[in-house]
């Protein structure tokens, strides 16, 4: 989902990972970050709470072109067919936005589940 505020995209996403190692919560965020660190992005974590071992909210902050990017993430770890994934569901924006739509993206984080049959 997108919506466009004073000409800045502000987005809501989920994504699905798929890890092929078993790893701590704690090292699979590290490793979203770094990943997208390689990618142009200098990027870092600035809040994180574990709820329990497979899920955990945090924000992070990246510097892309002299422009920095907020956002606010809940990545849930579930296993399914015998492999390991990571659904991240994730509000980004550009910093100076993060205040304005925090109560949204609580609100949506807060209602982003992984059920299994």
């Amino acid at each position: 989902a997108t919506t466009i505020d004073s000409g800045q995209a502000i987005q809501y996403t989920i994504s699905i990972y798929e890890f092929s190692l078993n790893k701590s919560i704690d090292e699979i965020i590290k490793e979203l970050v770094k990943d997208t660190s390689i990618n142009g992005a200098k990027g870092s974590i600035i809040a994180q709470n574990n709820i329990s071992s497979t899920e955990s909210i945090y924000e992070t902050q990246y510097e892309i072109n002299n422009t920095f990017i907020k956002t606010k993430e809940k990545l849930l770890l579930v296993e399914a067919d015998g492999k390991n994934y990571g659904v991240i569901a994730s509000l980004q924006t550009p910093e100076q936005y993060f205040n304005k739509y925090q109560s949204i993206a609580d609100y949506l984080l807060g209602v982003t589940l992984v059920q299994s049959d």
